[in-house]
């Protein structure tokens, strides 16, 4: 019997499965409040980096009216948007003008968790299921994770806080598209679906890789069984939401694949034996275990005595699919296959576990509908089984995974977190323009300071001049694939010892440890001074260093400032200098860099370890531009219309109906409401 609350009805179903919902998104809130609370870091090895740069958008680039530049801080230098989907850092970027940064990335990274509840309800819904089954298997996010992907362990121990966004928007998508597909109801629906695509593109790009390939079988799908007439509108409501989506992120995309040449080789991520993979995969070994994929089998049982064949045929065709990408069987076939090809593939893995977890909520509801068909006398017992099912599951299964992953959420704030400040003080006092840092790369220091990316992330926030040859994102120039190498392994000394020649040509003048057994090998380097040392960090100084930025020693001397601002190095000497035709500057070399003596233009190329080569010049004032060309800017301007053409079309939603309708019923609608 329906039940009155503020004049607005409810079943006993819709209560319960809001109850449902209620109790899984206290639980989800209560596993990452300790997140919220207290000073320190947030421990997630990525998670710093996306801050930085976030607060680098918010401060240098939005605070000016930009939306996109040039990022100094690593691997000297590249395109902050070029290669990485902006969308994260345009939504942390301002929350860091209303909270401390590292409470804004707390805040926002508890969001991504909590949020995937509400996506996760809606995709199910969307898939037809009804509300009990859906709250139900939502709990069984609770379980959902995959490190490289989604869940507490990506979050809060990896830091993917893209691929988190993207994971979101990715199942919001989807379903909006399903719905938009299947059901050929309404047109502002698909103007917002557009909308939310654009979005997607801009978030995450493996992400988006995913739904395009799962919205082909969905059309696929949809388009199943009908006839060519009744095929078109879905092919044109296809068209509309790809297309207005692809429009309002057009100023991305276009800049990306115009230069995807110039990107570096994407970082190695430790994997395991395709085998191995997919008996994990299949039996939700990091996701809720086997009973979760009995669920599964389950919901497949479930479709196919329900006679909902679309929809079986989306989940099998999307799942078979998925598996092959997430073992990286067909990865190369494809295209970017090699990015997705590369040991970024297991980013997919996340994606196969989501549709295990919706398929077994699928298995939920034909248990239930199992339960309805018990005679009266048995429903009872039925009922305890049921219950008693849920409860096995959730504490043996669901909870025990939530549990574990729980520990990777470390707020981390000690005696060797606080030397950083000691640290940057160190290099406050001695840092010459022009003069870079490496510092070191070492898995071992996360057990001290919570992420071995700690002092590349962290230490430009409290001294926003360092620039430092390591860092994360190495894809983002070709350039980085040494100096990070050599952060890697300062440990090893004779390798250390064969790279000083080069780490003089890069401009650095100082190496910081984050591992105290580094120091013997460092210490052991004749061309090093060790110039302070504290408990975990230490700063060691290039002795006898004459090249900042890479200039040679008869112009590094010469310098007297190196700054960057609004997109520009400018250097100033207080002699004119003659850069010969082998200098390299240490920039990461880059199509878009434009060098400049005074206000002539200086022709560039790339060296041989992709550094910013300069014909023959004499200067006593050297400048270097990030500048896109013009078809860059013809970008935006395709996104720009694309915005005004979103507007037109929610405001003209009779014409769409029409379009999509055929044109001869467009004109009878018009003849009929002209007669009116």
């Amino acid at each position: 019997m329906p039940i009155s609350l503020s004049k607005k009805r409810f079943t006993f179903e819709q209560l319960l499965a809001y109850a449902i919902l209620t109790v899984v998104g206290v639980i989800m809130v209560s596993t990452v409040w300790p997140s919220l609370d207290g000073n320190g870091y947030l421990a997630a090895w990525d998670a710093g980096g996306h801050l930085l740069k976030a607060e680098y958008f918010a401060k240098e680039l939005l605070a000016h009216g930009q939306l996109d530049g040039w990022f100094p801080t690593w691997h000297g230098g590249f395109g902050l948007f070029q290669y990485y989907p902006p969308l994260l850092y345009y939504l942390l970027g301002p929350l860091t003008y209303v909270f401390h940064p590292e409470f804004a990335l707390r805040l926002f990274t508890a969001a991504l968790w909590v949020g995937l509840l509400p996506a996760t309800y809606y995709l199910l819904r969307s898939f037809s299921l009804e509300r009990l089954p859906a709250a139900l298997g939502s709990g069984l996010l609770l379980s959902l994770n995959a490190s490289f992907g989604i869940g507490l362990g990506a979050l809060y121990g990896v830091g993917l806080l893209p691929n988190g966004l993207g994971f979101v928007l990715a199942i919001w998508t989807l379903g909006r598209l399903k719905r938009d597909l299947f059901d050929l109801r309404g047109t502002s629906d698909l103007v917002v679906t557009g909308l939310v695509f654009g979005l997607l593109v801009l978030a995450h790009t493996f992400s988006t890789y995913w739904f395009l390939l799962a919205s082909v079988v969905l059309v696929v799908c949809a388009a199943w069984g009908r006839r060519w007439k009744d095929v078109v509108p879905v092919l044109k409501r296809y068209g509309l939401v790809l297309g207005l989506g692809l429009v309002l992120s057009a100023y991305w995309w276009i800049p990306l694949l115009g230069s995807f040449d110039g990107m570096g080789e994407t970082g190695a991520i430790q994997q395991l034996p395709a085998g191995e993979i997919l008996r994990g995969l299949l039996l939700s070994q990091d996701s809720g275990g086997w009973p979760l994929s009995v669920l599964a089998v389950g919901g497949l049982a479930y479709l196919w005595f329900r006679r909902r064949f679309r929809e079986l045929g989306f989940f099998l065709g999307t799942g078979a699919l998925t598996l092959l990408l997430s073992i990286n069987a067909i990865n190369g076939l494809l295209p970017f296959g090699g990015v997705v090809g590369s040991s970024q593939f297991i980013r997919f893995h996340a994606f196969f576990a989501l549709l295990m977890m919706v398929l077994a909520a699928f298995g939920v509801a034909g248990a239930l509908a199992l339960l309805a068909r018990l005679p009266r006398r048995y429903r009872p017992v039925g009922i305890a089984a049921s219950l008693s099912a849920v409860v096995l599951l959730a504490n043996f299964f669901v909870l025990p995974t939530l549990r574990e992953k729980a520990g990777f959420i470390r707020v981390v704030d000690n005696q060797p977190t606080a030397e950083l400040q000691e640290l940057a003080g160190q290099l406050e006092r001695r840092i010459g323009p022009g003069e870079f840092v490496l510092s070191e790369f070492n898995w071992e220091s996360r057990y001290f300071v919570g992420s071995p990316h700690f002092a590349n992330q962290r230490l430009p926030r409290e001294l926003p001049g360092v620039w430092d040859l390591d860092g994360n994102f190495p894809e983002g120039t070709k350039g980085s694939a040494r100096p990070v190498l050599i952060a890697s392994t300062l440990g090893n000394g004779p390798y250390l010892g064969s790279q000083e020649e080069y780490l003089r040509r890069r401009g650095i003048k100082y190496v910081i440890s984050t591992f105290p057994l580094t120091r013997g090998a460092l210490d052991a380097q004749e061309w090093l001074r060790p110039a302070w040392k504290g408990r975990i960090f230490s700063l060691y100084e290039v002795r006898g260093f004459d090249r900042p930025f890479g200039l040679p020693p008869d112009a590094g001397t010469a310098l007297t400032s190196a700054e960057f601002a609004r997109g520009t190095y400018r250097l100033k000497f207080d002699r004119p200098v003659t850069i010969g035709r082998d200098t390299a500057l240490a920039v990461s070399y880059h199509p878009w860099l434009v060098v400049r003596s005074g206000k002539e233009e200086v022709r560039t190329g790339d060296s041989n370890d992709q550094l910013t080569l300069t014909e023959p010049v004499v200067a006593k004032e050297l400048t270097v531009s990030y500048e896109p060309p013009g078809w860059v800017r013809g970008s935006w301007t395709v996104s720009v219309l694309g915005l005004i053409g979103l507007a037109v079309l929610l405001g003209n939603r009779r014409r769409i109906t029409a379009w999509l309708k055929g044109r001869a019923t467009g004109r009878r609608e018009r003849r009929t409401a002209r007669r009116r």
